[in-house]
């Protein structure tokens, strides 16, 4: 498990975006790091449909949407633990879940 934190503002969602389109897509992080390709799912607990959209848009550019990539964004409650359970478990397939809130 890795834990990105910091100050607010300083760019952790962003970059656990990039890492997460990074994995899902098989591509690069950081313009140079190989990473292993997998299916993803970004839970966007703090952004609402228009902040993840603009992230999205910055990050992918023109680029394809990863059909890797799943994203869950605000925060239903009791949802976001029951996928995040089943994800853990195996019972939704899996590779890697990343949490930005």
């Amino acid at each position: 498990m890795t834990i990105l934190a910091g100050r607010p503002k300083i760019g952790k969602s962003g970059l656990a975006l990039n890492i997460a389109i990074a994995v899902a897509s098989g591509g690069l992080v950081f313009g140079s790091v190989q990473v292993e390709t997998g299916s993803v799912l970004y839970l966007a607990l703090v952004d609402t449909q228009r902040r993840l959209q603009s992230r999205l848009e910055q990050v992918l550019g023109d680029d394809e949407w990863p059909d890797d990539l799943d994203t869950l964004r605000r925060n239903v409650p009791g949802l976001t633990k029951v996928l995040t359970s089943s994800w853990t478990s195996g019972l939704i397939a899996r590779k890697t879940l990343i949490s930005s809130s």
